[in-house]
C-alpha cells in the first residue's frame, strides 16, 4: 500500500539565513537579535543506498530490539531488505535474496512487513518461487522462505501481516486453490498453513483484510460469499474463527474497519443500508453488536474514522452533515457520543489529517478557517480543544499535506512548513513554546519531505530528501527532541 508521502514534491518560499530564521523561531511576535548561533545537526542520513540524487525508495520499515528493517533499491542489488543498527557502519544489505532480479516488487497489493517472536517477517521472492513469505533473524544466514504457499513460480502475494501473540503470524495469502483466505505461521513450513477457508473452493474471502489485534485475538473483515464483507474475529485456530454478525443484510456487506478497544468492547466503522458509515460498537457476539450513533440522521454517512483512546473515552472524526468532518468523542453509549468542537465553523470540514494520542491528550492537524492547516489538541472537551502553534503565520498551512503525526516519549514528530524552509523536520510537546523546527535537512525553500518514521533502541529512522542523495534513510537520536527547548538547527549556542 503506497503511503501518500511517496511523491517527491518541492515547494517554493523565501530563504531566511540561521540568523535570521533563529530570531523569529521561538517569540511570538519578536523582532529582537539574537547572539549567532552554532548549527546543530541531530538528524544524519544514515546511508545514501542508491548514491547520487535517485531514490532508494525504502518502503516496509520495521524494527525490533535496534534493529531496523526495510526495503530499499540500488542499481547493483536492485530491490532488496536491509537491516540497520541506526549507525551508518551498522546498515547492510541483508540479503541479496533475488540475484537476478529484485526480491521485492512493488506492487498493488497490501504487503507489510511484522516481527513476531523477536524475527521478521516480510514478503519477496528469489525468483523462483515467487512472492512468498520469508522470514529473518537479521543475519544473512538467517534469512530464508518459510513456505512456498503458491507452488512453483506463481505468487501467493503474502500480505496484511499480524502478530497474533505466542509466536504467531497471521496473513492473507493464496496458494492457487483457496483464493485469497486467512493463513497462519509459527516461522516454519511444516506449521504454515490455511486457518479458514471463509469462502470455500477457489473463491476468495480476502482475509483478513484490515486486521487488528485486540486482547489475544484479531478483529478482521472478510467475505464469506454469504454475507458480504462483514466483522470476524479469530483466536488463530479454526474453531476460534467466526462470523460476527451481519450488520448489512445479504450479500452487499458492511465494509466495517476501524477496529479499536473501548472498555472491553470494540468500535469501528460499518454501514448497515440504512444509516450509512456510521460508529458501531461490539463484544464479540452477535446479540452485543449495535450501532453506536447514526450521527448523519438517515441514509447518508458520517464517514467517522481515525478512532483513538484518550483516558475512558475514543476521539475521532465524523461529518454529521451540518459542521463537516470535525472532531468527536464518545464513552460508548450514544449519549455520549457528541461533537467535540467545530473547528471550521459551518458545513466544511476543519479535519487534516489522522489523530494521535499522548495520554489523555489527542493531536492532529486541522483548519479554522484564520490560520490554515496547523498543530492542534484536544482533551475532548470544546474549551480543552485549541491551535497548538501557528508555524506558518497567517492563513498559510504548516501542513500543506498530509499530516503525518508520530510520538515518541511523548512527543510528537512530523514535517511542517514554516513559509521559509519548506517541509522539514519538527517537534512539539504540545504546546507552543516546545513546538518547533529540529533541523532543516534541505537548506532553503525546497522540501526535505521526512517521514515514516519508526523508533528502535533510542534512534527514529524516518525517510528524506536533503536534494543531494534523494529519498534516502536518516536517522535522529530520540535524545534530541527530549529537552523542552532544543537542540534546534539554529538555536545551540557557540
Amino acid at each position: 500500500m503506497r503511503h501518500p508521502w511517496a511523491l517527491l514534491l518541492t515547494w517554493s518560499g523565501v530563504w531566511l539565513s540561521p540568523a535570521l530564521a533563529s530570531s523569529t523561531e521561538e517569540v511570538a511576535g519578536a523582532a529582537t537579535w539574537q547572539k549567532p548561533c552554532r548549527p546543530a545537526k541531530p538528524a544524519f542520513l544514515l546511508r545514501d543506498i542508491q548514491p547520487g540524487p535517485e531514490n532508494s525508495r525504502l518502503t516496509l520499515q520495521t524494527e525490533t530490539g535496534g534493529t531496523f528493517l526495510f526495503m530499499a533499491f540500488n542499481d547493483t542489488f536492485g530491490y532488496e531488505p536491509w537491516v540497520s543498527n541506526g549507525t551508518p557502519a551498522g546498515t547492510r544489505l541483508l540479503k541479496d535474496i533475488n540475484p537476478t532480479g529484485s526480491a521485492f516488487v512493488d506492487t498493488d497489493a497490501d504487503f507489510g512487513a511484522v516481527v513476531v517472536g523477536g524475527d521478521f517477517f516480510f514478503p519477496v521472492t528469489d525468483g523462483v518461487s515467487g512472492i512468498e513469505l520469508w522470514t529473518s533473524d537479521g543475519t544473512e544466514a538467517g534469512t530464508r522462505l518459510v513456505k512456498d504457499i503458491r507452488p512453483g513460480p506463481a505468487s501467493s502475494l503474502p500480505s496484511f501481516f499480524l502478530n497474533l501473540g505466542s509466536g504467531r503470524l497471521l496473513l492473507r495469502a493464496d496458494d492457487g486453490i483457496h483464493g485469497w483466505e486467512p493463513w497462519t505461521s509459527n516461522g516454519t513450513a511444516r506449521d504454515t498453513r490455511l486457518l479458514l477457508d471463509i469462502n470455500p473452493g477457489p473463491a476468495t474471502s480476502n482475509a483478513p483484510l484490515l486486521p487488528v489485534r485486540i486482547g489475544e485475538r484479531a478483529w478482521f473483515l472478510a467475505d464469506d460469499g454469504t454475507h458480504g464483507a462483514e466483522p470476524w474475529l479469530t483466536d488463530g485456530t479454526p474453531g476460534g474463527t467466526q462470523f460476527i454478525k451481519d450488520i448489512h443484510p445479504g450479500p452487499v456487506g458492511s465494509n466495517a474497519f476501524g477496529f479499536t478497544p473501548l472498555g472491553g468492547r470494540v468500535v469501528f466503522l460499518a454501514e448497515d443500508g440504512s444509516h450509512g458509515e456510521e460508529p458501531w460498537i461490539s463484544d464479540g457476539t452477535p446479540e452485543g453488536t449495535h450501532l453506536l450513533k447514526d450521527i448523519a440522521p438517515g441514509v447518508r454517512s458520517s464517514f467517522p474514522r481515525s478512532f483513538v483512546a484518550i483516558g475512558n473515552q475514543l476521539i475521532f472524526y465524523a461529518d454529521d452533515n451540518v459542521h463537516g468532518l470535525e472532531p468527536w468523542v464518545t464513552d460508548g453509549t450514544e449519549a455520549g457520543t457528541r461533537l467535540v468542537r467545530d473547528i471550521l465553523p459551518g458545513s466544511e470540514s476543519g479535519q487534516f489529517g489522522d489523530i494521535v494520542s499522548i495520554g489523555r491528550t489527542a493531536y492532529f492537524g486541522a483548519i479554522d478557517g484564520v490560520h490554515g492547516a496547523e498543530l492542534w489538541r484536544s482533551d475532548g472537551t470544546e474549551a480543552g480543544t485549541r491551535l497548538v502553534r501557528d508555524m506558518n503565520p497567517g492563513a498559510a498551512s504548516g501542513f500543506p499535506f498530509f499530516a503525518e503525526l508520530f510520538v515518541t516519549n511523548e512527543r510528537l514528530l512530523f514535517a511542517a512548513d514554516d513559509g521559509a524552509t519548506g517541509l522539514e523536520l519538527w517537534r512539539s510537546d504540545g504546546e507552543r513554546a516546545g513546538t518547533f523546527r529540529v533541523q532543516d535537512i534541505r537548506p532553503g525553500p525546497d522540501a526535505a519531505m521526512p517521514r515514516g518514521f519508526i523508533e528502535s533502541g533510542g534512534r527514529i529512522l524516518f525517510i528524506a530528501n536533503d536534494g543531494i542523495h534523494g529519498d534516502e534513510p536518516w536517522i535522529l537520536p530520540r535524545s534530541a527532541i527530549s529537552s523542552r527547548n532544543g537542540p534546534r538547527d539554529s538555536c545551540l549556542e557557540p
